[in-house]
């Protein structure tokens, strides 16, 4: 089973949920990160579950890779757009975001002062603060994902939302386990 993860959407606490149930209910579980195991889709160990971040957003119509469709996915990214590119963005940059973002404010203030309204065609590129410029660069590559995994994907699917996940674990966690184990009883 695959699960398609924006990144910083729960997936490793997804993870680790599902070693645990598979623990406790004695169930044989192998679970391929993809860097650490064989670069490769699918699984070349035959791992159960499968992580993959699909940063292309080109979805298993961008012929590098294919999917089962029989076989359920997981796909997993937070409800919040912006919340999901700040953590993305404290991910690859660490956790300053407030601080670049007043930084940013500051620095544009000062120079609307100096020089009036700013023009956001690109002549001020460099006022830009980092923050916002990842913002602004990866949202159309989010949405594409989301559209891609959660709206045109056709196969057997469970969607999961990091908020529902952090809010109602319990519930969330059912919801998987039904997709992963079906007509099984969930504990």
């Amino acid at each position: 089973m695959y699960i398609v993860s924006w990144p910083r959407s729960g997936h490793h606490l997804l993870e680790s949920w599902l070693a645990s149930y598979y623990r406790k209910i004695q169930r044989p579980y192998s679970y391929c990160e993809y860097y650490l195991c064989c670069n490769s889709y699918p699984c070349k160990k035959g791992r159960l579950f499968q992580k993959i971040h699909d940063f292309t957003a080109e979805g298993p119509l961008g012929g590098a890779w294919t999917i089962d469709r029989m076989a359920p996915i997981i796909v997993m990214y937070r409800k919040d757009k912006i919340a999901q590119l700040e953590a993305g963005y404290r991910l690859q940059y660490g956790n300053n975001f407030e601080q670049t973002c007043t930084q940013e404010k500051n620095r544009l203030q000062v120079d609307y002062k100096r020089n009036g309204p700013l023009d956001y065609t690109g002549e001020h590129k460099s006022h830009k603060e980092p923050a916002i410029e990842y913002i602004r660069k990866t949202l159309p590559t989010l949405k594409k994902w989301i559209r891609v995994w959660d709206h045109q994907y056709t196969g057997q699917k469970v969607v999961l939302h990091y908020e529902d996940m952090t809010s109602e674990p319990a519930a969330t966690l059912a919801k998987v386990l039904r997709a992963c184990l079906p007509g099984e009883e969930i504990s």
